[in-house]
């Protein structure tokens, strides 16, 4: 006979939704006590069947052996009518099972969807959470961008601004040192005008002297022929020549004295 392990439950519902409790002496097994129950009005049966006038006649005539042919036939009608019992009940604990299971089913569904929505609607706040996150660290890191950009463009302003300053100082100095050379050129162009000069008023001076020179020569020069004129117009009254006779010779005579007083005027304008 199959019997239900006590260790595997704790209460079993019978078809009234009666409880029984399996750890309680005072209720028994509902299998087990139905299926005593059973056994006990099979045996009642058996009983009376023994019992029944044909038996009971085979009994008191027969010998030992009829009566336990009719005990093992006893036995035989009881071992099938617990195979009978526990089949019925194997079905219905069959039954049970399967409902227990469709419920238990049920309920682990139940469980497991609202595990899943659980599930989902914490892994959807944990993926808002890391989208925040992930949207302030970028933020973090373009403000961090940002200030390193504008710390960049103040140093390059200061850098271009250093840069100004010094060309700014590179052309002064320059320009000062342009200066001091266009006084050096000035002052060496002011010493060669005045050497220039020099030597102009020394080329003037030697100029001079040379036309003093010449002009003192030809004065004399003229200063002879003024002479030499002189005495040939002394010796002409004096030897009283005839002039009328001697007219080329006059004529001749006044062209040397224009000629000379042309040439001594001239040279007395330069």
């Amino acid at each position: 006979m199959t019997s239900v392990s006590s260790d595997s439950r704790k209460q079993f519902k019978g078809s009234g939704d009666h409880v029984f409790d399996f750890d309680n002496k005072e209720n028994h097994d509902f299998l087990s006590l139905t299926i005593k129950q059973d056994n006990n009005n099979n045996n009642n049966n058996n009983t009376n069947v023994s019992l029944s006038p044909s038996i009971k006649s085979q009994a008191t005539s027969s010998t030992g052996g009829n009566k336990n042919q009719i005990f093992s036939q006893m036995r035989e009608l009881d071992k099938k009518s617990l195979m009978l019992i526990e089949t019925y009940y194997r079905d219905k604990l069959i039954t049970y099972q399967e409902k227990l299971k469709r419920e238990l089913e049920q309920i682990y569904n139940k469980k497991l969807q609202s595990l899943k929505i659980q599930y989902d609607s914490d892994s959807y706040l944990k993926f808002k959470q890391f989208e925040l996150e992930t949207k302030k660290a970028l933020l973090l890191l373009l403000k961090e961008f940002q200030d390193l950009k504008k710390s960049k463009q103040q140093q390059e302003k200061q850098l271009k601004l250093q840069q100004i300053k010094q060309e700014s100082n590179n052309n002064n100095n320059n320009n000062n040192n342009n200066n001091n050379n266009n006084n050096n050129n000035n002052n060496n162009n002011n010493n060669n005008d005045d050497d220039q000069q020099k030597d102009i008023d020394n080329s003037n001076d030697i100029v001079n002297d040379f036309k003093t020179d010449k002009i003192l020569k030809e004065k004399e020069e003229i200063l002879n022929k003024l002479e030499l004129i002189t005495k040939s117009i002394t010796d002409l009254f004096i030897q009283q020549v005839d002039i009328s006779t001697d007219t080329i010779d006059f004529q001749s005579f006044l062209s040397n004295i224009v000629a000379t007083t042309t040439t001594t005027t001239a040279t007395i304008s330069n």
